[in-house]
């Protein structure tokens, strides 16, 4: 088996009566979060290891914006 991978989009809405929503809510999320600042959503990616043998790994991930490495350590 090989590695499995899942990407999640968290979106988030800050309901407060005294910070309104600048624009009126629609549905495109993007467009929502660019216009209201009580919007936010960041992304994330889990990685299933379960089918990795103990040891270190060295991770590399690359974006749009550059990349980077990280070790990790799987007990």
């Amino acid at each position: 088996m090989g590695i499995y991978t899942w990407m999640f989009c968290f979106l988030s809405r800050i309901v407060s009566s005294d910070d309104l929503m600048t624009t009126p809510e629609g549905n495109n999320a993007a467009l929502n979060t660019r216009n209201n600042n009580n919007i936010a959503y960041k992304n994330e990616t889990v990685i299933d290891v379960s089918n990795l043998a103990k040891g270190m790994y060295l991770v590399k991930v690359k974006t749009e914006e550059g990349s980077a490495s990280k070790t990790l350590i799987k007990n």
